[in-house]
C-alpha cells in the first residue's frame, strides 16, 4: 500500500527507467522528473523545437543515475537548458556506461555553442566530439569546474572536431 507523506524540504520525484527522447513528445515524459534512475539519451535530429521548450522539456532534471547521451540534435544551442541538471551517475545497477567508458557523451549537434553549467560525474568519463560550433575552450572550462571523477584524454574530446566551424578566439593586432 501507498502513502503519502509530507516531505521536508524539496520533494524530489523520481522517474524509474531508460530514456529516449527522440521528439519534443517524448520529451513530456520526464518533464516532471527530478531524478531519472536510468539512462538518458537524447537524439531530436533536425526537430524544430525552440529553447523555451527544451527548458521546460529538461529544466527540472536534477540527477541523471546512468549515463546522458546529448547526439544528433540540432535543436540545442546549448545544455544550459538543462539549468537543474547537477549530477550525472554514469552507472546504475549492472548497466554499464556509454561505450564502457563515458557517463556524458555529446557529439554531432551541429548548432550547439555553450556545454552545461559544472555538474559531478560521479562514475566515468566524458565524451565530445563533432560539435562544430561548440569552441574547445568552452568544453575545457566546463571540464575544469565540473567534478569528474576519470580521466580525460584527447581522445574523449577532440581539439579538432570541437569548434572547427565557430571563431573561438580573437586575437589583437598590434
Amino acid at each position: 500500500m501507498n502513502a503519502c507523506v509530507k516531505c521536508d524540504g524539496d520533494c524530489l520525484r523520481s522517474c524509474f527507467g531508460n530514456y529516449a527522447i527522440n521528439s519534443l513528445s517524448d520529451a513530456h515524459d520526464i518533464r516532471l522528473c527530478d531524478v531519472i534512475q536510468g539512462n538518458l539519451v537524447i537524439n531530436l535530429g533536425t526537430n524544430i523545437v525552440t529553447p523555451r521548450q527544451l527548458e521546460q522539456a529538461f529544466g527540472r532534471v536534477r540527477v541523471v543515475m546512468g549515463h546522458m547521451v546529448v547526439r544528433f540534435s540540432s535543436t540545442f544551442t546549448t545544455l544550459e537548458v538543462f539549468k537543474n541538471l547537477r549530477e550525472i551517475g554514469g552507472q546504475i545497477g549492472n548497466q554499464p556506461l556509454y561505450r564502457d567508458r563515458y557517463a556524458l557523451a555529446v557529439f554531432e549537434n551541429q548548432n550547439l555553442r555553450n556545454a552545461f553549467k559544472p555538474l559531478s560525474i560521479k562514475n566515468g568519463s566524458i565524451m565530445f566530439h563533432n560539435n562544430r560550433v561548440l569552441c574547445y575552450k568552452r568544453i575545457l572550462e566546463f571540464q575544469q569546474k565540473s567534478d569528474i571523477s576519470a580521466e580525460i584524454t584527447e581522445i574523449d574530446v577532440s581539439k579538432v572536431s570541437n569548434g572547427e566551424k565557430a571563431i573561438c578566439e580573437c586575437h589583437k593586432k598590434a
